[in-house]
């Protein structure tokens, strides 16, 4: 029960790291301020097809009084490819195709298909396969533009994503053009941080990352 635990909130962590890949599309009001910067995340993403970096992850775990903490390398290629390769505190490798999600550890040979139920693998079709209207699925409830280089997005969910996630927020780098931090919200209050570092785009990712067999 406590691997499951554990492993049900680094599966939560793949969807968040998706959310940085994917042209996010969100209902804006005509006339405000922030549609600059909402227009920025969406045209930034609009010419992506692949990207990698490091990431690390923060998860305060509810009622157990500690913070999980983990880091490692992510590979996302459009459409619906990715992987996630955890390097600390478990070595462990988390692979979608769009329509499954494959996991092993680092001793095992071979991969495990995820018994995830059906609709958290909704939820990858339509951030990794680009599956759905996104105008659907998400609007924003505020901006908060600090400087020249950096605003907060607080996007709430609609449709599908609202049975389980509260809300999302955002650290979008108006300088790079990329997302620098993520913040989902369950509807419980738990929360998962994502940090991006060290991220290239549209640059080639060997095919071979992405075999499960």
């Amino acid at each position: 029960m406590r691997m499951r635990f554990f492993r049900n909130h680094y599966l939560s962590g793949v969807v968040l790291i998706a959310l940085c890949v994917i042209n996010i599309t969100v209902v804006t009001e005509a006339g405000h301020p922030e549609d600059e910067v909402i227009d920025e995340i969406e045209e930034g993403y609009d010419i992506v097809s692949s990207v990698s970096g490091t990431f690390e992850q923060v998860m305060p775990l509810q009622g157990m009084g500690i913070t999980r903490e983990a880091s490692g390398l992510f590979y996302i290629q459009k459409p619906g490819k990715s992987r996630w390769e955890y390097l600390d505190p478990v070595k462990q490798v988390f692979i979608v195709d769009g329509e499954n999600l494959f996991y092993k550890k680092e001793k095992e040979e071979g991969y495990r298909r995820s018994r995830i139920d059906g609709q958290l693998v909704g939820i990858f079709n339509v951030l990794l396969g680009g599956e759905g209207d996104f105008r659907e699925l998400f609007t924003y409830s505020r901006v908060k533009i600090d400087g020249k280089n950096y605003a907060e997005v607080e996007l709430i969910p609609q449709g599908k994503f609202r049975r389980d996630v509260k809300r999302v927020v955002l650290t979008w780098n108006r300088k790079s053009k990329l997302i620098e931090e993520l913040t989902i919200f369950s509807l419980t209050g738990a929360s998962n941080t994502l940090s991006f570092k060290n991220v290239e785009v549209n640059s080639p990712i060997p095919p071979s990352l992405f075999i499960t067999q």
